[in-house]
């Protein structure tokens, strides 16, 4: 689900130093005796000086199709051909914060690592 390509479009869009992890079911596998098999991922992402809006529209330029899940903007449901579904959280709270601060990177295979 996470190539290269998409890692560095990732880290170009909220940056190389906690701007990104992955979070929910893919991330907890990590620790899992067995894990639980989902269709999508789920981003928490630091936004900084960009909206939601902006994020929105850097993945619609990339062939993204974009549909925002909550009325304040803080979860939108991303779509693509290749690399499927993904949930883009906006940190918002001193806790998801902390959370993208601890995120570790973890070996995916074929030289590529994600937090």
């Amino acid at each position: 689900m996470i190539d290269k390509s998409l890692a560095e479009f990732l880290d170009g869009l909220f940056g190389t130093d906690s701007g990104w992890s992955v979070v929910g079911d893919h991330a907890a596998n990590i620790y899992r005796r067995e894990p639980r098999f989902t269709l999508d991922v789920d981003l928490l992402v630091a936004l900084g000086s960009r909206s939601m809006e902006e994020a929105a529209a850097a993945f619609v330029e990339r062939d993204w199709t974009v549909r925002a899940m909550d009325p304040e903007g803080w979860l939108l449901r991303v779509s693509h051909p290749e690399f499927g579904h993904m949930n883009v959280i906006a940190s918002e709270t001193s806790y998801q914060d902390e959370a993208l601060m601890r995120a570790r990177c973890v070996d995916l295979g074929d030289g590529l690592t994600a937090p």
